[in-house]
């Protein structure tokens, strides 16, 4: 996958390709209106709180920076979130599930994509992509 050459966050500076591909990156879509994504995303913020060296980044299919504000605080999110990132999803698949959760390597290189809803124990595995020289 190709990062695009900047991609702006919810109340944070803009992030380029450089610094997209210096990391795996644990990348989700999601709605504010999915009660799959909440739970989802809950597990995935505690899974940022536990590693720096996995980028989690929520994208965001909603545009409205003030409901993804308040999603985001009442949610207790511990993750950069990408609004409107409908042209971003189509860059990483074709399916229209959410959540919908792809790792990538800092090449680009796909590691997962999995559609839907994941557990707490599979989404703190993601941790392994750190240690695996992903």
């Amino acid at each position: 996958m190709t990062w695009p050459a900047s991609l702006a966050l919810l109340d944070a500076p803009s992030l380029n390709a450089e610094q997209l591909g210096a990391s795996p990156t644990v990348l989700v879509f999601f709605s504010i209106d999915c009660p799959y994504c909440r739970r989802h995303n809950q597990r995935l913020s505690a899974l940022a709180l536990q590693t720096s060296s996995l980028r989690v980044l929520g994208a965001a299919l909603d545009s409205d920076g003030d409901a993804l504000r308040r999603y985001r605080d009442t949610q207790r999110l511990r993750f950069a979130i990408t609004p409107g990132a409908q042209a971003l999803r189509e860059k990483v698949t074709a399916r229209r599930v959410i959540p919908f959760t792809a790792v990538i390597a800092p090449s680009g290189r796909f590691l997962e994509r999995i559609p839907g809803e994941m557990s707490e124990s599979d989404i703190l595995g993601l941790a392994r992509w750190v240690t695996t020289g992903a």
